[in-house]
């Protein structure tokens, strides 16, 4: 399977390129990152991309969103919003993709790219329990990584690797490649949402406008410090359905769920149990 690698050295001010989580500040939820510790990184990639998601973050003033500096350690969620809906009106090349997305029978995935080794076992339990569920899963990843060349050839090989443990677990699954903007697009306006973890995920947990959105315990954005303050991100009451993990990693025509249903913040969350 071919694995693009999205990556240009020449963007942002760290040689890390287009690097979304960390341009946004993601880090600020587990690794105490306070206040926008990648400020400077934002504004050269919002000066050389001012159309990317990034770009149009921070450069926008509408509405009483004023100067970026001021927003808090982590990113703010409307002016982050709106930055989305300005990409999806621009790139209507996306729509048919996002109507996909939008129906009711489809998962939409995302998969961190391999830096942290290949997927473990409580995400791939957690494909294999929702492929119950929906008709169609779309596993969208890539290589977004910093790093040389032998660091990115590291995270292809690992990314291979998860993604064929995926199609043996799941066959009819598709994969996705493209560029982050898209697919934090594609997770805006997905209808049912799967996070992996890592930076990239968070984004993709604080856009989510659809239905369902799914984490497993291996989503970690655990502390957020903030004047003297710690906060996890369940602090921000952000509906969603915590997958537990199962005892043992079996094909998904041998397991079983029961979903007890209860209501929280007007959404029904569910927590799905392994027999």
């Amino acid at each position: 399977m071919q694995i693009p690698v999205y990556h240009n050295r020449g963007i942002g001010t760290r040689g890390q390129g287009y690097n979304l989580g960390d341009i946004l500040n993601m880090p600020s939820l587990w690794a105490g990152w306070t206040p926008f510790q990648s400020l400077a990184d934002l504004a050269a990639v919002a000066e050389q991309l001012p159309q990317s998601i990034a770009g149009r973050y921070y450069n926008c003033r509408s509405d009483g969103l004023g100067a970026v500096e001021h927003d808090p350690c982590m990113p703010h969620r409307p002016r982050l919003l709106r930055a989305v809906d300005e990409c999806i009106a621009e790139h209507p090349a996306i729509h048919p993709m996002l109507r996909t997305l939008q129906d009711d029978s489809v998962l939409c995935v995302h998969l961190r790219s391999g830096d942290y080794g290949p997927v473990d076992d409580a995400f791939l339990n957690a494909i294999a329990r929702l492929s119950k569920q929906f008709a169609k899963i779309v596993v969208l990843s890539g290589v977004h990584c910093n790093g040389d060349e032998q660091f990115i050839a590291q995270n292809v090989a690992r990314l291979r690797d998860s993604l064929a443990r995926i199609r043996t677990l799941v066959p009819r699954a598709a994969f996705d490649f493209n560029h982050p903007d898209m697919h934090v697009c594609y997770m805006a306006r997905a209808r049912n949402l799967l996070v992996h973890m890592g930076g990239f995920s968070v984004i993709g947990s604080l856009v989510f406008t659809g239905k369902q959105l799914y984490i497993t315990p291996v989503f970690q954005p655990v502390l957020h410090r903030m004047t003297g303050k710690t906060q996890a991100w369940h602090d921000m009451q952000i509906p969603h359905r915590l997958m537990h993990p199962s005892t043992a990693l079996k094909p998904p025509s041998t397991l079983k769920h029961a979903i007890p249903s209860r209501k929280t913040n007007g959404n029904t969350m569910r927590m799905l149990l392994s027999k």
